[in-house]
């Protein structure tokens, strides 16, 4: 079992704990040169923590369904979960938003996703997804995308463009190298947060986003701002900060 920001989830077979060691230590700035195999010789139980437990079938507490004081505002964060609660199902219509941030190693099926008709806002930050989970296109209403503190590194093949009443898209502390092209097709997007990933450069495609508003790509590793981002004539608020920009900013900026 992984413990790591104050949560904790049982690995999958395939998972290694030195690899996941030596991830945490990438995000937090180690780099090849600094030795990264020699590192978990030292007490690195501040980033995360393994555990030896018997194997059981996890369950979902009894009680969850009575703390559900409306079927309208979902909360279930931090509840360990793996996948969506049986007694979700009947009640999925009802959703508005949806809030199961905080469950490592959960599972989104599609089967659930399909009966929310209603939908609009989901929230699933810090449950350790490595890839966009594609049952999230099946949401015919959403406006509002949580997916921040995951542990993406790429989207190229998120079908973004089924999500056409997307308004706010949160993407931070992942660890983005790039964004994909289907990020165009958001033509309601008006709020994109890509803060603390890992680009390397400035994404062009968020040119291409005529209706945003506020863009925060800051503390990535960006060198520059293309003056393709004149483009953006609707925005109003850029942050920038915690990059290696150099020289100055496009003409037309502001």
């Amino acid at each position: 079992m992984q413990k790591a920001n104050g949560l904790d989830r049982t690995l999958n077979p395939t998972e290694r704990p030195a690899n996941i060691l030596k991830k945490y230590l990438e995000q937090m700035g180690y780099r090849p040169e600094d030795n990264i195999t020699l590192q978990g010789r030292e007490d690195n139980s501040y980033l995360c923590k393994f555990s030896l437990f018997k194997a059981a079938i996890p369950r979902v507490s009894p009680n969850m369904e009575v703390e559900v004081s409306s079927f309208h505002y979902v909360e279930l964060r931090a509840r360990k979960l793996q996948t969506v609660p049986v007694f979700l199902y009947a009640h999925a219509n009802k959703i508005v938003s949806l809030n199961m941030s905080k469950n490592p190693g959960l599972n989104f099926p599609a089967d659930f996703v399909q009966l929310c008709g209603n939908l609009r806002e989901l929230r699933l930050s810090t449950c350790q997804f490595s890839r966009f989970p594609t049952s999230i296109q099946y949401f015919p209403h959403l406006t509002f995308l949580d997916l921040s503190g995951n542990d993406m590194k790429r989207m190229r093949h998120a079908p973004l463009y089924k999500l056409v009443h997307l308004t706010t898209l949160m993407l931070r502390n992942n660890r983005l190298v790039d964004l994909p092209e289907s990020l165009a097709e958001l033509r309601s997007l008006q709020v994109l947060n890509v803060s603390n990933n890992n680009l390397p450069a400035f994404p062009l495609v968020v040119t291409k986003i005529a209706s945003l508003v506020d863009l925060d790509i800051s503390l990535n590793r960006i060198p520059d701002i293309p003056n393709a981002i004149s483009s953006l004539v609707n925005l109003v608020k850029l942050n920038v900060m915690g990059n290696s920009l150099t020289g100055n900013l496009p003409e037309g900026l502001g």
